[in-house]
């Protein structure tokens, strides 16, 4: 749950073409999901709507949990829950199956007819443009998770082994990235112009100006008679 609170942080702060590169993500995901034949429960990302969600699932359970796979839509306005049926299971291992190696992501242990939710909840940050672990990724790491993104998409497609669900996943992961990226770079670029600007209006100000001044002739002026003893015994001399 703090995951996805994080993450929606940071969708409602987001610039429109970060918005866009998360819904892209969301509608190509959401197309191969439906076509595994993964199904989901669409709640409000509200507080209230998410607590009655798991208020319903103690009742019903005895507990509740997030099952792994939930994500954020790409707008932010809706949390899209696996549901717990065995076509859903079934879709993620496969959906796994075909997109972990492009994440370089370990492969399912032997024996699981399942995605352990560790695993499958990687794969989920993975495809929507977060840290394996959920995290935004912050600006300075950016241009290195870009490149080596890129350079893993390279490769892919250079091997002609590359699945187009592959290539689309990564693509559409560098393309949230960029879009990152870009926003984080125009609001330091805006940042350093402010302070810059603050600066100029402090030194510029009137009255700073002629505090300025003022502290100028003062200093002059408690200079005055020792530079006037000095030239004296220069001359004496």
């Amino acid at each position: 749950m703090a995951q996805l609170h994080n993450q929606d942080l940071k969708l409602q702060n987001d610039t429109e073409a970060q918005r866009d590169a998360h819904k892209k993500v969301e509608l190509d995901n959401r197309a191969l999901a439906n076509s595994l034949g993964i199904d989901y429960d669409t709640l409000p990302s509200t507080g209230p709507a998410v607590l009655d969600h798991l208020t319903a699932q103690t009742a019903a359970q005895g507990s509740a949990s997030v099952p792994p796979g939930t994500h954020l839509s790409g707008d932010g306005e809706t949390i899209n829950v696996p549901k717990d049926t065995q076509a859903t299971r079934d879709g993620q291992k496969q959906m796994y199956g075909m997109l972990a190696p492009a994440f370089g992501l370990p492969p399912i242990p032997p024996g699981r007819d399942f995605v352990p939710p560790q695993l499958m909840n990687m794969l989920t940050n993975k495809i929507h443009g977060y840290g394996q672990d959920g995290k935004p990724i912050n600006h300075d790491q950016l241009p290195g998770a870009i490149a080596s993104d890129q350079t893993l998409r390279d490769q892919l497609a250079q091997s002609g082994k590359a699945s187009p669900e592959q290539l689309k996943a990564l693509d559409n992961r560098i393309g949230v990235l960029q879009a990152n990226l870009d926003a984080l770079d125009e609001h330091k670029t805006d940042v350093l112009k402010q302070n810059e600007q603050a600066k100029l209006d402090v030194t510029n100000n009137p009255k700073n100006q002629a505090a300025a001044a003022r502290g100028a002739g003062m200093k002059a002026n408690a200079e005055l008679p020792s530079k006037l003893a000095l030239q004296q015994c220069k001359e004496q001399r």
